[in-house]
């Protein structure tokens, strides 16, 4: 069930930032109307840390970071998404969190 409901989140974020028309105001809209910063040169990039923080104040879904992170590549294959680790500056080789390439 949470598949699935992730699995429409993350296509509707996709369709939201290709709708960009190159317009530094259209990109402020995506960022204040989702409440996460869509980053890159294509602002085809978000992070799990800010995803997750979303889902819970915009879409009422109560995961955790742990959670979220744990299922998301699997998701994001399925959507040919890119998915890869951050790692903390410091010795600890445990990623901080996802960064997902939505197209």
């Amino acid at each position: 069930m949470i598949k699935d409901e992730l699995s429409k989140i993350l296509i509707e974020l996709k369709n939201a930032a290709l709708s960009l028309q190159n317009d530094a105001d259209d990109a402020y809209k995506l960022i204040h109307k989702y409440d996460m910063v869509f980053a890159g040169e294509k602002v085809n990039t978000i992070y799990s840390n800010e995803l997750v923080h979303m889902l819970k104040t915009k879409k009422n879904l109560d995961i955790t970071l742990a959670e979220l992170d744990s299922i998301l590549p699997e998701i994001c294959a399925t959507l040919n998404m890119k998915v890869s680790p951050t790692f903390p500056i410091s010795d600890n080789q445990v990623p901080d969190h996802l960064v997902i390439e939505l197209y």
